[in-house]
């Protein structure tokens, strides 16, 4: 995740982690599992390494 200008200002502000993560996202975050899942359809790993490594 890059620390935009506005991301390191929600972190000032203390906001909630899912406030944080919803601005991320929007200024284009991958997620971990979402990466993941891309590197699958391109054959790089599997689904299994995927779900051990991201499982939340």
């Amino acid at each position: 995740m890059l620390i935009t200008e506005n991301i390191r200002d929600l972190i000032s502000k203390n906001v909630t982690t899912g406030k944080l993560r919803e601005a991320a996202i929007k200024q284009g975050m991958c997620q971990l599992r979402e990466d993941g899942i891309k590197k699958v359809c391109e054959g790089l790993t599997t689904i299994d390494e995927v779900l051990r490594v991201a499982s939340s």
